[in-house]
This record gives C-alpha cells, structure tokens and sequence, in this order.
C-alpha cells in the first residue's frame, strides 16, 4: 500500500537516512548567514 499526498512524504522523510544530513546543513548553512551579517558598531 503506498500512501499519498502529505503522508506520504512525511512517512519518506521518517524513513530517509538523509533527513539528519539535511536538517544539519540547514542548521549550517543558518548559522553560516547569521555569522556574515554586518554588524553596526552603535546600533
């Protein structure tokens, strides 16, 4: 039985082994952008 529509993404995503890789390049690549902001100097 296959499921469909927002279910069944979410079981693909549940079962993946790549989900941890890709939550933990979104967190990089967060902190990433956090890190390049300018910064004022008297905000």
């Amino acid at each position: 039985m296959t499921l469909s529509g927002p279910m069944g993404l979410v079981r693909t995503f549940l079962d993946s082994k790549l989900t941890p890789l890709l939550i933990t390049g979104t967190l990089l690549l967060g902190l990433f952008a956090i890190l390049q902001l300018p910064r004022e100097e008297e905000p």
